[in-house]
């Protein structure tokens, strides 16, 4: 009789439960906004000493020096290029400030000079002075900017364009609209709708349950769909936002006959390019299609 009593009480109790449950996870409940993505560390110093004093420079085989571009607002950015005498081979790295970090910069370009590539990195704007964060048009419109003037710079260079996370938006819309000579597209986020479902039901729930306008405009499926030059996808098996069958389904939709993909097992997301499985995929992507 008692535990007849007890299961009726805990079955009225339940749905009171419940309801409780989802007000306390509901209250949780906020938008994805772009700030969420981005650093609040949006300006490395350019002390060229840290990089000359790193133990994979050689002054016999290396020069580093400082660049600038100027954008369309008239804003001056800084930047840097890393030079490995004798090579033809440019990489031009989106990445880093403003968006999420996870390696130095003088790590990145240490393995870039390990396979003998000139790398450039231009910082991204920041925070403006009314302490407000770029939009996501302002970064797109940047990122063309950058890519014109590199390309202006050295229009001998076989230039591959090399986007992480949140920037390669800007890399696919960039390649959806110049001829370019080949694109690394490195953790990539397909679209954020997509990103989100690949979260545990309990951060869907809680963390991501809208999709901030202005991030739900980005979309690479379209971007890249109609890419026909050299491609190549990493992609960390850990990666929260980016899985193997999301990378798989974008390495379907992309037209290009030149592309590869390479998913990572060991790696953290943020530490790709320290692995040598990728360093081995990315060197038989430039033997293939770079310059001798």
């Amino acid at each position: 009789m008692n535990s007849t009593f007890h299961i009726f009480q805990k079955m009225r109790l339940f749905p009171f439960s419940f309801l409780l449950l989802f007000t306390v996870l509901a209250g949780c409940t906020s938008t994805l906004q772009k700030e969420a993505l981005l650093a609040y560390k949006v300006r490395e110093p350019l002390n060229l000493e840290q990089y000359q004093q790193a133990n994979w420079f050689q002054p016999s085989k290396h020069t580093i020096k400082t660049m600038t571009v100027t954008h369309d607002d008239g804003l001056v950015v800084k930047g840097l290029r890393l030079s490995v005498h004798g090579s033809e081979n440019t990489v031009l790295y989106f990445g880093g400030a403003p968006y999420q970090e996870g390696l130095s910069k003088a790590d990145i370009l240490g393995q870039f000079a390990f396979l003998g590539l000139n790398v450039i990195a231009i910082n991204n704007r920041g925070l403006d002075s009314h302490g407000e964060w770029p939009s996501l048009q302002r970064l797109k419109v940047d990122a063309d900017n950058v890519y014109d003037q590199v390309r202006q710079a050295h229009p001998h260079d076989f230039l591959i364009v090399h986007g992480t996370a949140m920037s390669n938006f800007w890399v696919s819309d960039i390649a959806s609209r110049y001829d370019m000579n080949a694109i690394v597209v490195e953790g990539v986020i397909t679209n954020f709708e997509e990103a989100i479902e690949q979260q545990p039901w309990w951060n869907r729930w809680k963390k991501y349950n809208n999709i901030a306008d202005e991030l739900q405009s980005l979309d690479i499926y379209q971007s890249l769909s109609g890419y026909e030059g050299p491609v190549l996808l990493l992609a960390s098996e850990n990666d929260p936002w980016s899985t193997p069958g999301l990378n798989q389904k974008l390495h379907g939709t992309i037209s290009s006959l030149k592309k590869s993909i390479e998913t990572i097992s060991t790696a953290e997301p943020t530490d790709l390019l320290m692995q040598d499985d990728t360093l081995a995929a990315y060197m038989m992507f430039v033997k293939k299609y770079g310059y001798e």
